[in-house]
């Protein structure tokens, strides 16, 4: 997460870092693969800055990395609920996978 203390951590902090290891798990690279970490971390900070985040397909555990990029949880109780609602639809049979947007309404 963007922030002027790089010391500084907090559960918004944290949440949003998750995103991260999520990210990694789903597509096997970080996020921007065209930019270097070591070398392009104020691009990369700028890209957060401005919710530029890479684009991700459609599912719904690509939604909770969006959702923790977003700043949407209020809570890593709320990442564990949609992490635990993601297990249960990738258990499921012909699960319907698709990202909901904020102007849909929750159908769990």
């Amino acid at each position: 997460m963007p922030r002027t203390n790089f010391n500084y951590a907090d559960w918004k902090t944290e949440i949003f870092a998750l995103r991260s290891t999520f990210y990694y798990i789903m597509k096997g690279h970080e996020p921007y693969p065209d930019l270097n970490p070591d070398h392009d971390e104020e691009r990369i900070v700028k890209r957060f800055t401005f919710d530029q985040f890479p684009e991700i397909e459609c599912s719904f555990m690509n939604c909770v990395i969006h959702k923790c990029w977003a700043g949407k949880y209020d809570s890593m109780n709320a990442v564990l609920q949609d992490l635990e609602f993601v297990h249960e639809c990738s258990m499921a049979e012909n699960v319907r996978l698709c990202c909901k947007t904020e102007d849909e309404p929750e159908d769990r």
